[in-house]
C-alpha cells in the first residue's frame, strides 16, 4: 500500500512537472511572439514616427529661420521707407512753401 501511495505521489508529481514545463513553454513562446510582433511590426512604425518627427522638426527651424530673415529684412526695410518719406516730406514742405511764396508773388504782380 505504502509502496503504491508513493508511487502515485511520483506519478502526480511527474504530472505536475509535465505541466509546469508545457506552461514554461507556453510562456516562452507567448515572449518570442511579442519579439517578434515589436521587432516587425511595433519597432519599424516607432522608427518611421521618429523620422517624420525629425523632418518635422527640421522643418519649423527652417521656417523659424526664414521668419527670422524676412523680420529682420521688414524691419530694415521699415526704416528705409522711413527714411524716404522723410525725404519726401521735406521735399514737398519745400515744394509748399516756395508754391505759397510764388502765390504771394503772382498776387502782388495782380493788385
Amino acid at each position: 500500500a505504502a509502496a503504491d501511495e508513493v508511487e502515485h505521489a511520483d506519478g502526480d508529481t511527474q504530472a505536475r512537472r509535465e505541466e509546469a514545463k508545457a506552461l514554461a513553454d507556453q510562456a516562452y513562446q507567448s515572449l518570442n511572439d511579442v519579439a517578434l510582433d515589436y521587432d516587425e511590426n511595433v519597432k519599424p512604425k516607432l522608427d518611421r514616427l521618429a523620422e517624420v518627427v525629425a523632418q518635422q522638426a527640421a522643418a519649423l527651424q527652417e521656417a523659424d529661420t526664414l521668419l527670422t530673415s524676412v523680420e529682420s529684412d521688414m524691419a530694415t526695410g521699415t526704416n528705409s521707407v522711413s527714411g524716404a518719406l522723410k525725404d519726401a516730406q521735406g521735399k514737398l514742405a519745400g515744394a509748399a512753401d516756395s508754391l505759397e511764396a510764388s502765390a504771394k508773388k503772382l498776387a502782388a504782380l495782380g493788385a
